[in-house]
Protein backbone atom coordinates (compact mmCIF):
# COMPACT_ATOMS: atom_id res chain seq x y z
CA UNK A 1 0.00 0.00 0.00
CA UNK A 2 1.69 3.28 -0.82
CA UNK A 3 1.65 6.40 1.43
CA UNK A 4 -0.83 8.99 0.83
CA UNK A 5 0.61 12.13 -0.86
CA UNK A 6 -0.67 15.78 -1.21
CA UNK A 7 -1.92 17.62 -4.37
CA UNK A 8 2.01 18.29 -5.24
CA UNK A 9 2.84 14.98 -5.19
CA UNK A 10 5.09 15.03 -1.80
CA UNK A 11 3.98 12.49 0.81
CA UNK A 12 1.56 13.66 3.37
CA UNK A 13 4.27 12.41 6.05
CA UNK A 14 6.54 14.42 5.29
CA UNK A 15 3.99 17.40 4.98
CA UNK A 16 2.97 16.93 8.04
CA UNK A 17 3.35 19.71 10.68
CA UNK A 18 5.50 17.59 13.40
CA UNK A 19 7.55 16.60 11.01
CA UNK A 20 8.92 19.67 10.46
CA UNK A 21 9.84 20.55 14.08
CA UNK A 22 11.69 17.34 14.00
CA UNK A 23 14.05 18.72 10.86
CA UNK A 24 14.28 21.70 13.08
CA UNK A 25 15.61 20.00 16.06
CA UNK A 26 17.80 17.64 14.20
CA UNK A 27 19.21 20.67 12.38
CA UNK A 28 19.86 22.51 15.80
CA UNK A 29 21.82 19.43 17.17
CA UNK A 30 23.95 19.15 13.98
CA UNK A 31 25.07 22.90 14.52
CA UNK A 32 25.72 22.45 18.29
CA UNK A 33 28.05 19.01 17.71
CA UNK A 34 29.53 21.03 15.08
CA UNK A 35 30.79 23.60 17.37
CA UNK A 36 31.79 21.48 19.91
CA UNK A 37 34.14 19.84 17.66
CA UNK A 38 35.40 22.74 16.72
CA UNK A 39 36.20 23.88 20.82
CA UNK A 40 37.98 21.15 21.02
CA UNK A 41 39.85 21.68 18.33
CA UNK A 42 40.75 24.64 19.48
CA UNK A 43 41.92 23.72 22.86
CA UNK A 44 43.88 20.40 21.23
CA UNK A 45 45.59 22.89 19.10
CA UNK A 46 46.45 25.71 22.39
CA UNK A 47 47.21 22.22 24.43
CA UNK A 48 49.70 21.47 21.59
CA UNK A 49 51.27 25.26 21.73
CA UNK A 50 51.70 25.42 25.62
CA UNK A 51 53.29 22.01 25.36
CA UNK A 52 55.79 23.40 22.97
CA UNK A 53 56.88 26.28 25.04
CA UNK A 54 59.41 25.00 28.20
CA UNK A 55 57.91 25.65 31.89
CA UNK A 56 58.38 28.14 33.95
CA UNK A 57 59.89 27.58 37.28
CA UNK A 58 57.67 27.89 40.18
CA UNK A 59 60.20 28.14 42.86
CA UNK A 60 61.86 31.05 40.82
CA UNK A 61 58.76 32.73 39.06
CA UNK A 62 57.41 33.08 42.59
CA UNK A 63 60.10 34.69 44.08
CA UNK A 64 59.89 38.35 44.51
CA UNK A 65 62.99 40.59 43.30
CA UNK A 66 65.69 41.48 45.83
CA UNK A 67 65.97 45.00 46.87
CA UNK A 68 69.33 46.39 46.19
CA UNK A 69 71.49 47.81 48.40
CA UNK A 70 73.41 51.24 47.49
CA UNK A 71 76.58 51.33 50.30
CA UNK A 72 77.27 54.98 51.33
CA UNK A 73 81.15 55.45 51.83
CA UNK A 74 82.09 56.32 55.21
CA UNK A 75 84.20 59.18 55.42
CA UNK A 76 88.09 58.01 57.42
CA UNK A 77 88.17 60.06 60.12
CA UNK A 78 90.95 62.13 60.62
CA UNK A 79 93.51 62.71 63.60
CA UNK A 80 92.11 66.24 64.37
CA UNK A 81 88.55 64.76 64.18
CA UNK A 82 89.26 61.65 66.82
CA UNK A 83 91.68 63.42 69.31
CA UNK A 84 89.99 66.43 72.01
CA UNK A 85 90.79 69.51 71.01
CA UNK A 86 92.30 72.01 73.99
CA UNK A 87 89.63 74.46 75.53
CA UNK A 88 91.98 77.25 74.60
CA UNK A 89 94.01 76.80 71.25
CA UNK A 90 96.81 79.97 70.48
CA UNK A 91 97.46 79.20 67.45
CA UNK A 92 94.20 79.68 66.32
CA UNK A 93 93.26 83.07 67.80
CA UNK A 94 96.49 85.04 66.81
CA UNK A 95 95.73 88.75 66.55
CA UNK A 96 97.92 91.93 66.16
CA UNK A 97 100.68 93.16 68.51
CA UNK A 98 98.76 94.39 71.46
CA UNK A 99 100.13 97.52 74.63
CA UNK A 100 99.29 95.33 78.08
CA UNK A 101 98.53 99.41 78.77
CA UNK A 102 95.67 99.05 76.24
CA UNK A 103 94.21 95.89 77.96
CA UNK A 104 92.04 95.34 81.03
CA UNK A 105 93.64 93.37 83.74
CA UNK A 106 92.61 89.79 84.62
CA UNK A 107 93.36 90.24 88.44
CA UNK A 108 95.29 93.15 89.83
CA UNK A 109 95.64 96.19 88.87
CA UNK A 110 98.02 98.83 87.65
CA UNK A 111 98.79 102.64 86.08
CA UNK A 112 98.81 103.13 82.14
CA UNK A 113 99.87 106.01 80.83
CA UNK A 114 103.41 107.32 79.66
CA UNK A 115 106.43 107.31 81.46
CA UNK A 116 109.65 108.22 81.23
CA UNK A 117 112.79 106.05 82.43
CA UNK A 118 116.08 107.23 82.47
CA UNK A 119 115.50 109.99 79.98
CA UNK A 120 113.55 107.90 77.51
CA UNK A 121 109.39 108.83 77.04
CA UNK A 122 107.62 105.65 76.38
CA UNK A 123 104.01 106.93 75.95
CA UNK A 124 102.22 103.62 76.21
CA UNK A 125 103.52 101.79 79.46
CA UNK A 126 102.30 100.15 82.66
CA UNK A 127 103.30 101.28 86.31
CA UNK A 128 102.72 98.64 89.12
CA UNK A 129 103.71 99.79 92.67
CA UNK A 130 106.54 96.93 94.56
CA UNK A 131 106.08 96.76 98.31
CA UNK A 132 108.17 94.13 100.80
CA UNK A 133 105.62 91.40 99.99
CA UNK A 134 104.74 90.36 95.97
CA UNK A 135 102.46 92.52 94.26
CA UNK A 136 100.37 91.17 90.72
CA UNK A 137 98.74 92.27 88.08
CA UNK A 138 97.83 89.77 85.49
CA UNK A 139 96.56 89.69 81.47
CA UNK A 140 95.03 87.52 79.26
CA UNK A 141 97.87 87.04 76.32
CA UNK A 142 95.74 84.10 74.42
CA UNK A 143 97.51 83.94 70.79
CA UNK A 144 100.36 85.83 71.77
CA UNK A 145 103.56 84.13 71.85
CA UNK A 146 106.09 86.51 73.60
CA UNK A 147 106.52 89.96 75.59
CA UNK A 148 108.79 92.35 75.52
CA UNK A 149 109.20 96.04 77.42
CA UNK A 150 111.82 98.04 78.70
CA UNK A 151 112.08 97.74 82.08
CA UNK A 152 113.16 99.97 84.84
CA UNK A 153 112.37 103.12 87.63
CA UNK A 154 110.93 105.83 86.77
CA UNK A 155 112.72 109.52 86.66
CA UNK A 156 112.32 111.02 89.99
CA UNK A 157 111.40 108.00 91.69
CA UNK A 158 112.11 108.03 95.49
CA UNK A 159 113.58 104.11 96.16
CA UNK A 160 116.29 104.30 99.15
CA UNK A 161 118.29 103.11 96.30
CA UNK A 162 116.95 99.58 96.76
CA UNK A 163 116.29 97.59 93.88
CA UNK A 164 112.89 95.77 92.50
CA UNK A 165 112.50 92.25 91.53
CA UNK A 166 110.25 91.35 88.80
CA UNK A 167 109.23 87.60 87.64
CA UNK A 168 107.08 86.28 85.49
CA UNK A 169 104.53 83.61 85.46
CA UNK A 170 102.00 81.61 83.34
CA UNK A 171 98.42 81.23 84.50
CA UNK A 172 100.08 82.66 87.93
CA UNK A 173 101.73 79.11 88.58
CA UNK A 174 104.28 77.81 85.71
CA UNK A 175 107.05 80.70 86.13
CA UNK A 176 107.95 81.90 82.45
CA UNK A 177 111.15 84.50 81.51
CA UNK A 178 113.84 86.24 83.65
CA UNK A 179 114.04 87.23 87.18
CA UNK A 180 115.37 91.12 86.68
CA UNK A 181 116.70 93.05 89.26
CA UNK A 182 116.09 96.71 88.74
CA UNK A 183 117.66 100.42 90.14
CA UNK A 184 116.61 103.65 89.35
CA UNK A 185 118.65 104.35 86.48
CA UNK A 186 119.34 101.00 85.32
CA UNK A 187 116.41 100.30 83.40
CA UNK A 188 116.36 96.44 81.03
CA UNK A 189 115.13 95.48 77.95
CA UNK A 190 113.66 92.16 78.11
CA UNK A 191 111.66 89.98 75.53
CA UNK A 192 110.82 86.26 76.06
CA UNK A 193 108.67 83.65 74.86
CA UNK A 194 105.27 83.47 76.35
CA UNK A 195 105.62 79.19 75.71
CA UNK A 196 101.73 78.65 75.16
CA UNK A 197 100.51 80.62 78.15
CA UNK A 198 96.60 81.75 78.10
CA UNK A 199 97.44 84.09 80.56
CA UNK A 200 100.54 86.32 82.06
CA UNK A 201 100.94 87.13 85.27
CA UNK A 202 103.73 90.17 86.41
CA UNK A 203 104.91 89.65 90.50
CA UNK A 204 107.19 92.85 92.05
CA UNK A 205 108.88 92.94 95.39
CA UNK A 206 111.66 94.84 97.23
CA UNK A 207 111.64 92.88 99.89
CA UNK A 208 112.76 96.03 102.28
CA UNK A 209 110.27 96.60 105.27
CA UNK A 210 109.37 99.84 107.14
CA UNK A 211 106.88 100.36 104.33
CA UNK A 212 108.45 101.85 101.66
CA UNK A 213 106.22 101.60 98.49
CA UNK A 214 107.60 102.58 94.64
CA UNK A 215 106.71 101.94 90.78
CA UNK A 216 108.24 99.60 88.28
CA UNK A 217 107.42 101.24 84.85
CA UNK A 218 107.17 98.65 81.98
CA UNK A 219 107.55 101.23 78.65
CA UNK A 220 106.17 100.38 75.88
CA UNK A 221 105.10 96.16 76.98
CA UNK A 222 103.58 94.73 74.58
CA UNK A 223 102.57 91.12 73.39
CA UNK A 224 103.09 89.71 69.80
CA UNK A 225 101.42 87.05 68.22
Amino acid sequence: MSSPKDPSGRSRWLAHPWWAGIAAILTLFGVIIAILQLTQGIAKVESQRNSSEPALNPSTSSQEPRPITTLTPVATPTPSSTEPEPSVSPSMTKGPIEYLADLNAVDGSAWSGSLTISGTDYPRSLLMYCIDSETSVRYSVVGKSRFKATIGIPDGTRTLDKAATVRFFAEGQRKIGPTLRVRLGQPKDVSFDLKSATQLEIRCSHGVSGGLTFGVGFGEAIITP
